[in-house]
C-alpha cells in the first residue's frame, strides 16, 4: 500500500501521526505547499516526526506562488499521485 496525501506547510506537524500510524513498511507519496526547500520539509517528516526516509517520496511546491485564498489542491494531489510506484 501507498498513502498519497497533501498538505500545506502548517499542516505538516499531522505527519507525525501518519508516520507512526502508517509505520515503517509502507510506502508513502507526500505532496507539501510550503516555502521551506524541499530538504528542510524532509528533515522535519524524517529527523522530527520519524518517518521512513527510504520509503518517502516528497513534492514541494512554493507556497508564495499561490494566493492565500488559493490552495491548490488537485495540482498537489496530482503531484503526489504521480510518484506512486
Amino acid at each position: 500500500y501507498t498513502l498519497v496525501t497533501q498538505l500545506s506547510d502548517d499542516r505538516l506537524w499531522m505527519m507525525r501521526y501518519h508516520c507512526d500510524r502508517w509505520g515503517d513498511q509502507n510506502q508513502m507519496s507526500i505532496a507539501v505547499l510550503s516555502n521551506r526547500t524541499k530538504d528542510q520539509v524532509r528533515s522535519i517528516l524524517v529527523d522530527e516526526y520519524a518517518c521512513n526516509d527510504s520509503l518517502l517520496t516528497l513534492e514541494v511546491v512554493r507556497s508564495n506562488e499561490y494566493p492565500t485564498s488559493d490552495y491548490p489542491v488537485n495540482m498537489l494531489r496530482n503531484l503526489a499521485l504521480k510518484n506512486v510506484v
